[in-house]
């Protein structure tokens, strides 16, 4: 068989997105959209009393509020827990470290108290 003799078109018109980071006015807002994702996830699968959210990242004033802004919109109703539905309830939800930075190493040291 011969190939066929249409040609294809002479010239190509890429169009490519501009970054999400640029859509969406900020990279904390990006940031906050992939944490919500996650944190929709695990919501779902593992249905937790409560989601803490730590690291140098986390440190961040703005990523909280976005992120639990998105995980509200992102379930839309979809689950009936009062931790998502009722006002404000959402903010005792997903918390940051109630130690801050030291949670991690208090949390090794009561670790280690307990061991045999």
């Amino acid at each position: 068989m011969t190939p066929s003799t249409e040609s294809a078109p002479t010239t190509a018109t890429v169009s490519r997105a501009s970054p999400p980071a640029r859509r969406s006015g900020s990279a904390w807002e990006l940031e906050a959209e992939y944490l919500a994702l996650a944190l929709v996830n695990v919501i779902c699968v593992l249905s937790p009393q409560r989601i803490i959210i730590g690291g140098g990242v986390a440190k961040q004033p703005r990523l909280l509020p976005l992120a639990r802004q998105r995980v509200r919109a992102l379930l839309a109703g979809y689950l009936r827990a009062p931790e998502l539905t009722e006002p404000d309830a959402i903010e005792r939800y997903i918390v940051p470290p109630g130690l801050g930075d030291s949670s991690g190493v208090i949390g090794a040291i009561e670790l280690a108290l307990d061991a045999p």
